[in-house]
Parts: C-alpha cells; structure tokens; sequence
C-alpha cells in the first residue's frame, strides 16, 4: 500500500489520497490489524529475565513500551476503514478543521484559534474557507451534552466558541463544534478534526516548510513561533490572526494537493495522534462508534478501574500556558475492606521569561470582573479539574477544592489555582475505590491531556489487594 501511494502520488493529479490508493485503504487496514493483534499477542507471552544481564532494565522497559503501544496503534489502524469514508470513497464529505492554540490550555489541548473547512470527494481535498475564531459567531448547543457534563462545565461556557472543547472528551467537544458550525451555515459537518501546534508543527515538517509574511517555518520552530513568537512580531490581532489563517491555509494547500510524501505525512499524523495531539469525531455513529476508543477518538474512556486524569483549563484569558509545566504522580496505597486508598498529587510550575508580548502576559479575567486593565505581570489562573477513577470516591484534598462534579462516571474535584511568575503550586487529592481485587490490581493509567509542555506522569502501583 506504502508503494502504491508513492506511485499514484505523480499520476494523481495533485490529489490528498489518489481514489485507487483509497479504495485499497479498507482491506490493508484489516490485514494489518489482524497482523498487529497476532504479534501482540507474542509480545504479551514475552518475559525478560535475568539471562539478559546488564541490559535487563532496559529491555524491560522496551518490552513494556511495545505492550503499551501495540493494543493503541491496532485500534488506530482499525479506523482506516472509516477514515476512508470520511475522505469520500463512498460520497463527498465536508470536514471542519480546527486549529488548537496550547498557550491557553482546554481539555483536549489549546483553545480553538483557527478553522478551515474542507470538502473531501474520493480522495480529492478542497478548502472552502479558513478564518479566525472570531468568525464563529454562532452559539453550540451545549444540551447535546449529559446533564453530568453541562453542570460541571456551566451551559453558557459550554455553548461559546472559547468553551466548547473545557471537557477532555473529545466526543463532546465534536458535537458541539458541529452544532456551533450548523446553526451558522446550515450544514452539518460530517467530521471534526483538531490539531494542536505540536501536530501542525509535524505537518508543516512532513511539506518542507512554509513561508509567510517573510517568515518561514518548520518543523523546529512551528511551535514556538506559533505559541510566542507569532505575538511578538504582531501585535495587532487582527495581524496576528491574518498570520496564522496564512499559514493554515498553505498547510492545508499543499498537504490537499499531495505536496508532502504520503508515507512521510502518514508517519507525522501517526505520532501525531499517538502523542494526543490530534483527534477526529464524526456525524456518522457507525463511524464515530468505531474512532472513539481508539488514540484518535480523544475518547475519556468510562470503563471501571484504575483510569484517573488531571486537566487544566486556562482560566486568565491570556497565552502564558505555553510556560506551563505539570507534573501528575498517582500513588497507589494501602488496602482496604474491598477497596484501596489511594492519592493524586498534581504539581503546577509557571516559568515564563522575562519579558513577554503584552498579548501573551494578560489577564483579561482581571479586566472583565474587576475593571483592572493594567500590564501583565507574568502571573497566570488556572482551573484544574481531577478526574477520579471511575467509580472511586473522594477523599481527604489539599487545598479544598471549589466544588465537585462528575462527567462519564468519574467523579471530579474542582480547584482554582493562582500562580505568580515563577510560583508552584501542588494540589493533592485523596480517595478510595472499591472492586474486585482484579481490577485495584491493575496497572493504573493516567490519561495524559494534551498540553505545549507534556504532562510529566509518574505511577507508583501500590501493594496487592486479596
């Protein structure tokens, strides 16, 4: 399939996916994802044990690496079936693609700066328009939501342009963005993709660079001049957001007209997604049913056992996320009649430069509530939300949280968090879970959010439970 996406790539007139490359997608796909679940399967019977001597540690850890990846990347590649429809193998599509600015953090990333929409038939992808979020003057309709969600999250937040993506879930965040682009145009979009700068960064990488306004990026500089650099050389910003639409619009251009390697573009998107860095929802549910629970799905999964999350949403209205540093430990603890303690520490760190573009360092929380229009000071508010295991319940926290809500069977403690310009702060959350001793057995896995600066996640599993 490799091959024969380099080969139609001089024959196919300048197309995303040539339409014989696209046909072939569906059954590639189920051959490799029956490949990959076969050697999965050989990987998990694997033990390494002493005979490997000094390098024990080491291929411990690889042979760990490779049974944590292998049941993600066979769930990835079961969606090309699906994806192929959406690039139009059986119909035209219309996409809305959104571009996620990590300087100011969401749930599943960055707030949605940018958009473009795209139409896909049999391979062939046009852009329609690309703009500014301050396009999208519509509300979403924020009761497509549980109720659990509307209320930790507030319906009016929900239903604006700046809150449609608070939830880590990215479900959520693509029925309201599809909603929100309905009730403006009249058309329902059949797929929602987002990207944050750490992904275009890798787009922009796999189409040999962009230049615009005399700029010039790549894949080594993408994010820092996408998060900072871009507000340093404009300070209007409606330049700054005449730069960014620039420069998606080539993006999208030349990866729609094949200008990138597909099989180098295919290795950016796989990491991309790998790291959370992308995600994709669509109209269809057969479609949707088969991307959420894979990396691409963005899906908080809502299945007991040991699965907690900690997300931090930007609460200043300003960039300074993009000097943000977290750090998330999950200890696991003593056992209890049926359960086991356990506790979740969540380490903020705020370190940004000096000097800073005055769009960067603002605090428009300050100016809209209390009418203090003055000079950023390097100081940042947050809104961290931790996301229990499903089923557990809260214990003992430190400092008291806010309030407490609960979204897709996960309890959440909710804490408002100030940082001055070099300032930590740890945030501590106690509580129990109850079960079987199989699942308070398990490996915990602490869902990563995405962020500019990665969530830094240590996990120390505690003592067997009878």
């Amino acid at each position: 399939l490799a091959r024969q996406l380099e080969k139609a790539r001089s024959t196919s007139g300048g197309q995303l996916v040539p339409a014989e490359v696209l046909t072939n997608l569906a059954p590639a796909a189920n051959e490799l994802a029956a490949a990959l679940t076969a050697f999965t399967a050989d990987v998990q019977s694997l033990n390494v044990g002493p005979a490997y001597g000094p390098f024990q540690g080491k291929a411990s850890a690889a042979l760990q690496g490779a049974k944590d990846l292998l049941p993600q990347l066979t769930l990835l590649v079961k969606t090309l079936p699906s994806i192929a429809v959406l690039l139009g193998a059986n119909g035209p599509q219309k996409w809305f693609v959104a571009l996620q600015n990590g300087g100011e953090s969401r749930g599943t990333g960055g707030l949605l700066g940018s958009f473009a929409i795209v139409d896909l038939d049999n391979g062939k992808a046009v852009p329609v328009q690309i703009g500014a979020n301050d396009l999208l003057t519509a509300k979403a309709n924020p009761s497509l939501l549980p109720k659990d969600s509307q209320a930790l999250w507030g319906p009016a937040r929900l239903a604006e342009v700046y809150g449609v993506n608070l939830s880590p879930n990215f479900p959520y965040a693509g029925e309201l963005v599809s909603s929100m682009w309905q009730k403006q145009s009249g058309t329902l979009p059949n797929a929602v993709l987002a990207l944050d700068q750490r992904a275009t960064a890798l787009l922009i990488e796999a189409v040999g660079g962009i230049t615009v306004d005399g700029v010039t990026l790549t894949g080594a500089n993408a994010v820092q001049y996408l998060s900072v650099g871009v507000y340093e050389k404009y300070t209007d910003p409606g330049a700054k957001d005449a730069f960014v639409t620039a420069v998606m619009g080539q993006l999208i251009k030349k990866i729609a007209t094949g200008a990138a390697s597909p099989i180098q573009l295919a290795g950016k998107l796989a990491n991309a997604v790998l790291e959370r860095s992308v995600f994709l929802w669509a109209t269809d549910a057969a479609i949707q049913e088969s991307l959420a629970p894979s990396p691409i799905g963005g899906q908080v999964p809502d299945t007991a056992g040991p699965i907690p999350m900690a997300v931090v949403n930007n609460n200043a209205g300003n960039k300074m996320d993009a000097f943000l540093y977290t750090t998330v430990r999950l200890q696991g603890g003593e056992c209890v009649a049926g359960g086991r303690r356990s506790m979740m520490t969540v380490e903020l760190f705020n370190n940004p430069p000096t000097k800073l573009p005055s769009y960067v360092d603002q605090r428009t929380d300050r100016r809209d509530q209390f009418g203090l229009d003055r000079p950023g000071d390097g100081s940042n508010r947050l809104r961290l939300a931790v996301y229990l295991p499903k089923g557990a319940y809260l214990g003992s926290t430190s400092p008291q949280q806010l309030f407490t809500g609960e979204e897709r069977g996960h309890a959440v403690a909710m804490f408002g968090v100030e940082l001055k310009r070099g300032e930590r702060k740890t945030v501590s959350v106690g509580f129990t879970e109850f079960g079987d001793p199989e699942m308070l057995n398990q490996q915990p896995n602490v869902i990563e959010q995405p962020m500019l600066n990665a969530q830094q996640i240590s996990i120390e599993k505690g003592p067997a439970c009878a």
